[in-house]
């Protein structure tokens, strides 16, 4: 069901512990005006509220007696697709936060202010909008892991077999994949990990992340698919997006780089860059014979791709890239620089240096591919760019 704008957001809480459900009754009493919110003490009550009222938001404790946290959001995944799930807990066991990861949008730590939790909540809520069709927004939340090659499968599998893997290589390796950066980047910077404060470089996240999580990620296949192209039809060019990934993220980077730009700040930029095009791979998730078909019958890029999509699916690929995103848990400035690459002017978000270099490098990418792109000057000029394109052809 679409939310009007101005209609209140319907939250869930699920807790078996009556002290915190009382505790956040009196701590939301306040937003009453934004928000309708019911509790439930138990799994099955909460299935139950479910199939009588509809929920816009779910939000869990992991450690309950008979349906636990993970099983609940499993349910409510194939219930309820369009319902966001959030995880609302103190620490939890390693293999219970595994079995939570694919069906949980977001993780978030007890005990948490109000101010974060509506802010994590408006922000899932009006980027939901942007998904116009109703039935690709539902798959799209449903999306627990993004494919990736065969080839990055076996690599990875063969370098954690070792005796003793290397974490410079496995970083590599996630690196130089969309659908495993991605996920590792949802975990590290979701409260599972103290809610890090700065967004660390692949290395980093990897280590903090553990090569053990890792491997169990690799034998789950709700963490990890591996693209499997159809035996008849169209397939879809899963490794030439792999290789535009990461053009974009060096791409963007050098562009920062030349602005000045902090390192802490082009460690996002790289990552807004590999994560650009992203709702390719979701939308291929989705429509896996469509889309194909759609990239095949028109062989164009960037905005006219959108609109492409856009009149045969009622929603782009940054659209849906963004959209995802937004749902992981996602920075804003991150999430506008995806959705917003072709027309940076429309973005809201005050932290813009990540859209600028991905908007800039996407413009450079496509010249050197003999496609065309449009680049907004004034845009990249209040943000200290030089928008000549031919300069940077010749970087």
């Amino acid at each position: 069901m679409d939310k009007q704008v101005g209609e209140k957001i319907r939250l869930l809480f699920v807790d078996d512990d009556p002290n915190i459900l009382s505790g956040l009754r009196r701590m939301l009493r306040p937003w009453r005006q934004e928000w309708v919110v019911d509790f439930s003490n138990n799994g099955y009550e909460a299935l139950e509220r479910m199939d009588q009222t509809e929920f816009d938001v779910l939000i869990t404790d992991m450690r309950m007696p008979g349906m636990d946290g993970a099983n609940l959001l499993q349910e409510v995944s194939q219930r309820y697709p369009h319902v966001v799930r959030l995880v609302l807990s103190g620490q939890s066991d390693r293999a219970t936060i595994l079995r939570a990861v694919g069906a949980a949008h977001q993780f978030i730590s007890k005990p948490c202010e109000v101010d974060y939790l509506r802010r994590v909540v408006n922000r899932t809520m009006i980027r939901r909008r942007v998904v116009a069709n109703e039935a690709v927004r539902n798959r799209i939340a449903q999306i627990k892991s993004i494919p990736s090659p065969l080839e990055t499968c076996q690599n990875l599998c063969g370098c954690l077999e070792e005796e003793a893997p290397e974490i410079n290589t496995v970083a590599g390796i996630v690196a130089d994949d969309v659908a495993l950066t991605a996920k590792v980047f949802q975990l590290i910077n979701s409260d599972l990990f103290g809610r890090v404060k700065n967004l660390q470089t692949v290395e980093q996240s990897v280590n903090l992340l553990g090569l053990e999580v890792l491997g169990a990620m690799m034998e789950t296949s709700d963490l990890f698919t591996v693209y499997d192209p159809p035996q008849e039809g169209i397939p879809f060019p899963v490794e030439m997006l792999e290789e535009n990934s990461r053009a974009m993220a060096r791409g963007a980077w050098r562009v920062a780089e030349a602005a000045g730009v902090a390192r802490e700040m082009r460690i996002k930029v790289w990552l807004a860059g590999m994560l650009q095009d992203i709702g390719q791979l979701i939308l291929l998730s989705c429509m896996p014979e469509a889309y194909p078909k759609l990239l095949q019958k028109h062989s164009v890029k960037g905005a006219m791709l959108c609109a492409e999509e856009k009149a045969a699916f009622g929603v782009s690929h940054t659209e849906a890239g963004a959209y995802l995103l937004s749902l992981w848990g996602y920075s804003e400035s991150i999430v506008e620089a995806v959705e917003y690459c072709h027309s940076p002017a429309r973005a809201t978000a005050k932290d813009q240096p990540a859209l600028a270099a991905v908007h800039l490098a996407h413009a450079v990418l496509c010249r050197r591919q003999g496609f065309s792109a449009e680049v907004d000057a004034e845009f990249l000029e209040r943000q200290g760019l030089q928008s000549d394109l031919e300069r940077w052809l010749n970087e």
